[in-house]
């Protein structure tokens, strides 16, 4: 039963597509990072929990099946809990430069959740999340790229209420949308997420 709402929600992502501003790449496309650092992802949201893991692996895995190098997020993690660094916000405020002496790596991606969670008024719930994300040059200390993506499901009136409590009772819903925020913010298409990498197929004449 939770698998067949969960691909009721995923299904109903469809609709976010629409009417996208297509990103600019150009000056991610100009820098041609090799590597990434993907940072813990800081919450802006008003909600204390959310899957923080989860989302630390599929970003991963969408950077590196993008053709960038990039590290494992429980690495990362230790490496900064084990030199006094506990808190997301305080890990994106270490500078830029530092960061690349220490990790070697090109870019450095800054994730936040800009909102999360399912809200319910009288006729009313909407669950959802969004998240944005910038990445930076670690020899330029340029931003070369920025975006954001929210995925959402709005369901009005008493029925559809009533039946959106009942999903979310049996399915984590605004965790599964935030995993589909985190898809459309980095996966690589025409309109949006990051450039295809120097190890993507999409670039295999280009020297590695």
């Amino acid at each position: 039963m939770r698998k067949f709402y969960t691909f009721i929600l995923l299904a109903l992502t469809s609709l976010i597509s629409a009417c996208q501003t297509p990103v600019d790449k150009s000056a991610l496309i100009n820098s041609n990072p090799k590597s990434i650092l993907i940072l813990p992802m800081v919450n802006n949201s008003t909600e204390v929990k959310f899957p923080e893991a989860l989302l630390a692996i599929q970003s991963s895995q969408i950077v590196s099946e993008a053709g960038y190098y990039t590290f494992s997020p429980y690495i990362i993690k230790k490496f900064f809990a084990d030199n006094g660094y506990h808190e997301a916000q305080e890990i994106h405020d270490i500078p830029l430069e530092q960061l690349r002496k220490i990790f070697g790596v090109d870019a450095v991606l800054y994730p936040v959740l800009e909102n999360f969670g399912t809200k319910y008024k009288v006729l009313l719930s909407s669950s959802g999340a969004t998240v944005s994300g910038k990445l930076m040059d670690t020899h330029t200390g340029e931003i070369i790229w920025k975006d954001s993506a929210t995925a959402e499901k709005a369901s009005v009136g008493l029925l559809d209420a009533l039946i959106a409590q009942i999903a979310d009772s049996l399915t984590d819903t605004a965790s599964n949308f935030s995993i589909v925020a985190i898809n459309d913010l980095l996966t690589p298409t025409p309109q949006k997420g990051l450039a295809p990498g120097h190890r993507s197929p999409e670039r295999t004449s280009t020297p590695k």
